[in-house]
């Protein structure tokens, strides 16, 4: 993933935050220059019964609680396939996923050779010079060909917790409703609202 973020001067020149009721706003341009992350490719067990993948061989990465991967070619769809699974723990040769988001592990598979990347766009607070972010919106884009969204997790909050010091934003091909694939979505502008 790369990306670049630049704040958007007002009819004064301030490009910082400014006060709007109790929370802060600013608006900045995003440049995603590299949507997601390289892809590790791992070989190992699934398990069921506790929403995990456990790397026998190969690369795993470590993704922070809270963020979604992709799992891609599973001998089995059910584990994988076009659903965005949310981590929920994380070692150096286990990923548990949550059961619900996502539909969780379905079936056991021994041997399983998979490509596993973060499914999302991290953004954090700090680019955007808050300590917090309470809500985002996109209000403009470079392209049409993607549908931005802020992600929200099941409960309707975001997904590292609200407020967030991070939160993820995905990018659907419109005409097909599928997760973007790795590569130069452009320019989007945002509006952030946060805490300092």
């Amino acid at each position: 993933m790369a990306h670049t973020v630049t704040l958007i001067a007002d009819h004064k020149g301030f490009t910082k935050p400014k006060v709007v009721g109790d929370e802060y706003r600013v608006r900045a341009r995003v440049n995603i220059t590299t949507y997601r992350e390289a892809v590790a490719t791992a070989t190992g067990v699934f398990a069921a019964s506790g929403n995990t993948f456990t790397r026998a061989s190969g690369t795993l990465f470590q993704p922070t609680v809270g963020r979604h991967i992709q799992i891609d070619n599973p001998a089995n769809a059910g584990n994988g396939g076009p659903n965005i699974k949310l981590v929920t723990a994380v070692t150096s040769t286990v990923l548990t996923v949550d059961a619900t988001e996502g539909g969780g592990i379905s079936n056991d598979a021994s041997g399983d050779e998979v490509a596993i990347s973060h499914a999302y766009e991290p953004l954090t607070a700090a680019e955007f010079g808050l300590k917090s972010i309470v809500s985002m919106n996109v209000i403009g884009q470079e392209s049409l060909l993607h549908q931005f969204t802020p992600v929200v997790g099941v409960l309707g909050t975001n997904t590292m917790a609200s407020p967030t010091t991070e939160l993820e934003l995905s990018a659907v091909v419109r005409s097909t409703g599928v997760n973007a694939a790795t590569s130069d979505l452009g320019f989007i502008t945002v509006e952030v609202y946060g805490n300092l």
